[in-house]
């Protein structure tokens, strides 16, 4: 039932190309906001908060599928676990988004691209909107980033934990997100250290995807220098191999059109040039979106060779 699940989850999240009514964040939102202000009212600690914040939502899913376990031959199991993933995607149209941003960085405007950017990136960090190249790298960090936390590393654990293996995942990652709870969330280590586990295989396994999803060679070599890395966040690790999987690797030489004559100019990333044009940008993170959806197509096709040959879902 594992890759069925995960093969209509994924089929609609990529067809519902438009935002979602449905719980999204908010139901969180709500619930921890109600658990803190209780956990505060009795001098509970950070520990206690986050603990519970965890701890309730899970046990709340696990009754529930208890009691629909083995209705209607599985049916309403079966759709329970679809349902789950679907509210644990991105519920915003990311899809949308991008052709928007795509679309306002193609006319020039690049202030409206940075104040988009912004609007959906809260943790942006720019010093101007003409700044292309931090720009550039803030959107792709956004795109790859968002897909591991809203897509991959939810299906990973979905796959290792099941369901609620998954909406642990989840839940962490709102409670970072969230800065309402930055305090609490920086005096109990043990969140963010549980966090960066949890993130750990999943961002590799999905830097070896883009890897062989687009430029092998220099998304795999990325993924080489970070492999062992115990240091560098998972959103880093990915933005990087998916920028490098996606056509444009750090260490490569770049032809542009000159301005003079016909001929083409060779500039070497490494040498203190600029780089990628805006044009060159912009198609840079087209291919990032393609990236993207091939990787989703690798995933299935391992899940459904799992699932004839192995028996693992």
């Amino acid at each position: 039932m594992t890759f069925l699940v995960i093969l209509a989850a994924l089929a609609i999240n990529h067809f519902w190309d438009r935002d979602r009514v449905l719980p999204g964040d908010d139901w969180y939102r709500g619930l921890t906001a109600w658990l803190y202000a209780r956990v505060r009212s009795v001098g509970g600690g950070a520990t206690v908060f986050l603990v519970l914040a965890l701890l309730l939502p899970t046990l709340a899913l696990l009754f529930l599928l208890g009691l629909v376990k083995g209705a209607v031959l599985g049916l309403v199991t079966f759709c329970l676990h679809a349902a789950l993933l679907l509210c644990l995607f991105d519920p915003r149209n990311v899809r949308g988004w991008a052709a928007e941003y795509l679309r306002l960085w193609r006319e020039g405007d690049y202030e409206a691209a940075y104040l988009l950017l912004q609007e959906w990136h809260s943790t942006v960090e720019l010093d101007g909107a003409y700044d292309l190249e931090a720009l550039h790298q803030q959107s792709s960090r956004y795109l790859a980033g968002n897909s591991l936390q809203r897509l991959f590393a939810v299906l990973f654990w979905y796959l290792v934990a099941g369901p609620a293996g998954a909406l642990v995942y989840y839940c962490l990652t709102r409670l970072q997100a969230n800065r309402m709870f930055e305090s609490e969330w920086e005096s109990a280590g043990w969140a963010s250290g549980l966090l960066f586990a949890m993130e750990w295989v999943p961002a590799r396994l999905l830097a070896l995807t883009f890897s062989l999803a687009g430029d092998f060679d220099a998304g795999f070599r990325c993924l080489r220098e970070d492999l062992l890395d115990t240091t560098r966040s998972a959103e880093r690790v990915v933005t990087d191999c998916a920028l490098a999987a996606s056509g444009a690797p750090h260490k490569a030489l770049l032809v542009q059109d000159s301005e003079d004559d016909d001929d083409t100019v060779l500039i070497d990333m490494d040498s203190g040039a600029k780089g990628l044009s805006p044009a060159a940008m912009g198609a840079q993170t087209q291919n990032l979106l393609h990236l993207i959806d091939r990787s989703q197509v690798l995933w299935v096709a391992a899940l459904a060779l799992l699932a004839v040959f192995g028996g693992v879902v």
